[in-house]
């Protein structure tokens, strides 16, 4: 992870790498999202960070798949 945050303009951020070795050799990715906050306050951006999450890992799987 090189970014899982919120920004002042009601951006939330999610970036980073993840890395997935097998005996069939190495896979790399990169990996970027950006979400709209609905509302202000912690507990929105904490469920935005989690529904982006879920969004990231549902892309991993499909690419692995």
């Amino acid at each position: 992870m090189t970014a899982f945050d919120g920004r002042y303009d009601g951006k939330v951020i999610i970036q980073g790498n993840w890395i997935y070795k097998s005996d069939k050799g190495i896979i790399k990715r990169d990996f970027s999202l950006l979400l709209d906050q609905d509302e202000n306050g912690y507990s929105t951006l904490v469920r935005t960070l989690a529904r982006g999450w879920t969004q990231v890992g549902q892309s991993i799987a499909s690419q692995l798949s």
